[in-house]
């Protein structure tokens, strides 16, 4: 799709800005943002030789792995951003982020659903040429993470709706589905864990982005708010074991039920085995004693019948 520029002026973002593949002369209260979605790295190739970054800037583009590279004059964060897909998983989209005076250059090779809600923002505020490129790697960045709450926020509304089926009516499926549900939000925490050195280094008090800057208070604060998201995500956790609870009590509370009924089944029938022990069944003058090879054979097609409308009952009823 090739490059989208967006250029900030201290009065507001520049909507008819165009790049020209070659970076402008920026003031001081100028930030120009670079975004490049290029499958083929076609449009990447072309960018590199213009950015003032060096050998070693450049090849940090293809960084393979969440982490934090730094320079004097600029930095460099891989993250890997989380795209919901329908069944109610995500996929990984890496997205290889740039940062210079003025300059922040982000390339990825699919849509990443944290960049584009930035852009929706950036529209609505006509502050950001307001800030640096540190403050703005900063907010980029908290977008990021914003990103994870996005995919607890179904996680959570499953585990209710599981909760309340549980509650109702129990189903042999419910363990299944509880199963998946922990699967997803281990792959959410494995993916946010993956980026704890990332948000650590830039917590880090002495990290500058570019040569001469100060370190951003926004960008300490970065740290707190992944350990917030990773709290979150432990909590969903907690809500799945919770659920899991609910589930056990549940199905030991149907098994009570079973038990009861069995027993009093049994009870019943012991109570007719007692009698028919005691008196016996070969009466005298009774025809269906003398009913030779055809009542062998029925006595046998009724308890047949008599073990099959047992199991078809206790299916009905759910105890198996």
């Amino acid at each position: 799709m090739g490059i989208v520029a967006f250029l900030f002026r201290e009065n507001g973002l520049e909507r008819n800005f165009q790049w020209q593949g070659r970076l402008p002369d920026l003031t001081e209260h100028e930030l120009l943002w670079l975004d490049v979605q290029d499958e083929d790295h076609v449009a990447l190739n072309a960018l590199i030789t213009a950015l003032p970054v060096g050998d070693r800037g450049r090849s940090a583009l293809r960084q393979e792995e969440p982490g934090l590279r730094h320079w004097g004059d600029h930095v460099r964060v891989r993250v890997d951003a989380p795209v919901p897909v329908p069944d109610g998983k995500f996929q990984v989209v890496p997205v290889q982020i740039l940062a210079a005076r003025n300059l922040v250059v982000t390339f990825h090779d699919a849509p990443a659903p944290f960049l584009e809600e930035l852009v929706e923002r950036l529209h609505e505020d006509s502050k950001m040429g307001e800030l640096d490129s540190a403050a703005f790697l900063a907010v980029m960045l908290n977008f990021h993470l914003e990103s994870f709450y996005a995919l607890l926020s179904p996680l959570e509304d499953a585990i209710d709706e599981l909760d309340d089926r549980v509650l109702r009516h129990l189903d042999r499926d419910d363990l299944r589905r509880l199963v998946g549900l922990r699967q997803r939000v281990s792959d959410v925490r494995r993916l946010l864990g993956s980026h704890r050195l990332v948000y650590a280094g830039l917590a880090s008090p002495d990290f500058t982005v570019f040569q001469g800057d100060q370190p951003e208070l926004l960008l300490t604060r970065l740290f707190k708010q992944y350990e917030h998201a990773y709290d979150a995500i432990a909590h969903t956790r907690d809500m799945i074991l919770g659920s899991f609870d609910l589930y056990m009590t549940s199905t030991g509370q149907r098994t009570n039920e079973i038990m009861r009924v069995l027993t009093l089944a049994t009870l019943v029938l012991g109570m007719l085995a007692v009698v028919t022990g005691v008196f016996g069944t070969n009466f005298e003058n009774v025809h269906i004693f003398k009913s030779g090879d055809a009542g062998f054979r029925d006595m046998l097609l009724a308890s047949g019948v008599l073990a099959l409308g047992t199991v078809g009952l206790a299916r009905w009823r759910r105890w198996l």
